[in-house]
């Protein structure tokens, strides 16, 4: 492939995510009155969407890997186009859900297969420049897409963002069936069951990686609180437009671009642990101001953005220096480990949201107390990889 063919795929595969979550934020409570249901259970539907890209991190890798890349990545990419084809005529929440589901399923392939393809393609150098310019899209998505899902819900409703979806997913299917290559040899022995559970066992049993696994999941048990409850606090509760909900969300993911740019700058000045402290210190106080301000009566779109703008610039910060500890002494079984990472991420987040859309009522509290608690778990679990550290 050309380089603007293959960044383009790259880029197409690596945004999927980001745009099948964040397209859709702005419409929650749009599609709550159509289904004539609670917000809280369409906030649900978030979190199965994540629940199923959980999932989709541990088979992406095994099935890559025995059966190549592009075979694996287009048949996922065809199920998702027509998933979210289907998703548009879901009749109930519960199918709704159901589609979504098997929409962050088939979707969650994207980076890890885009990961895979890069590193047999190209050299170190040469592969980290690609996942540079790849990651520039995975940023700029999450700011971009509310902005664009607002409009749209505000204008026609919410079942254009999903046709948006689906016709961009069969745009990148067709770019995959025509521009990729097939660039991995098949391992037979890739899905073997016995193989893929000692290399668990092998995980588990070391406590680096399972402190510094841990450490993460506050800040995605955050980030995903975010993303399903955020809607329905600014929309519902505090009624800003759905077309200025973008706006307010850019403001969010702005700060967390920025901070994942500061967080490649500051590994280079800083040890793990302690760019690891300063995240896991800003997404403390960001929960608890969060908390403060809602208790003391705080009644402002501000009053709930700006702390989840800090909580989210503590993330990568977290995420970025705890995922590279957990995965260091694995270099033989880097795929496996970063699957089961991805898979715990994810899913402790997406539980996490789960219950945050059953106990909504319709309040800023839940998310601001779930907010307060993942910055706690955080320092908590900072406190565990200190002793690892430093006591042994």
């Amino acid at each position: 492939m050309s380089f603007w063919r293959a960044l383009t795929i790259f880029s197409g595969l690596s945004v999927i995510m980001p745009l099948i979550t964040d397209i859709c934020l702005p419409a929650i409570p749009n599609m709550a009155e159509y289904y004539g249901v609670e917000t809280g259970r369409i906030q649900q539907t978030i979190s199965y969407l994540f629940i199923g890209a959980a999932l989709g991190q541990i088979i992406y890798g095994p099935l890559a890997d025995r059966y190549g890349r592009k075979p694996v990545i287009v048949i996922s990419m065809i199920i998702f186009t027509l998933i979210s084809f289907l998703t548009i005529y879901t009749a109930t929440p519960s199918s709704h859900s159901l589609a979504r589901f098997f929409q962050g399923a088939t979707g969650a392939g994207g980076m890890i297969i885009v990961r895979a393809i890069i590193r047999d393609l190209y050299d170190s150098k040469t592969a980290t420049k690609m996942l540079a310019y790849t990651m520039v899209g995975g940023g700029l998505m999450p700011i971009l897409a509310p902005i664009v899902g607002g409009h749209i819900t505000n204008l026609f409703g919410w079942k254009p963002n999903f046709l948006i979806i689906a016709v961009f997913g069969l745009a990148l299917t067709l770019s995959l069936v025509l521009w990729l290559k097939e660039s991995g040899e098949e391992d037979k022995k890739a899905l073997q069951i016995t193989e893929i559970f000692k290399s668990f066992v092998i995980l588990f049993k070391s406590k680096i990686f399972v402190y510094y696994t841990i450490i993460t999941i506050g800040p995605f048990a955050g980030l995903l609180c975010i993303l399903a409850g955020l809607s329905t606090v600014l929309i519902d509760l505090m009624g800003i437009s759905t077309s200025s909900f973008g706006y307010y969300f850019a403001i969010i993911m702005i700060g967390n671009l920025l901070a994942s740019v500061a967080a490649g700058k500051l590994a280079n000045l800083l040890d793990s642990f302690k760019l690891i402290s300063i995240g896991a210190i800003i997404c403390f106080l960001s929960g608890f101001t969060a908390c403060v301000l809602a208790v003391f009566g705080s009644m402002n779109p501000f009053s709930i953005v700006l702390p989840a703008a800090g909580f989210m610039i503590g993330f990568p910060l977290v995420v970025s220096a705890a995922t590279a500890e957990a995965m260091s002494p694995f270099g033989l079984i880097a795929g496996k480990a970063s699957s089961m990472i991805g898979f715990i991420q994810l899913g402790c987040g997406a539980l996490t949201s789960l219950i945050l859309g059953s106990v909504s009522n319709n309040t800023q509290l839940p998310l601001v107390i779930a907010l307060s608690l993942s910055g706690t778990l955080t320092i908590i679990a900072l406190w565990a990889v200190y002793k690892l550290k430093y006591k042994g």
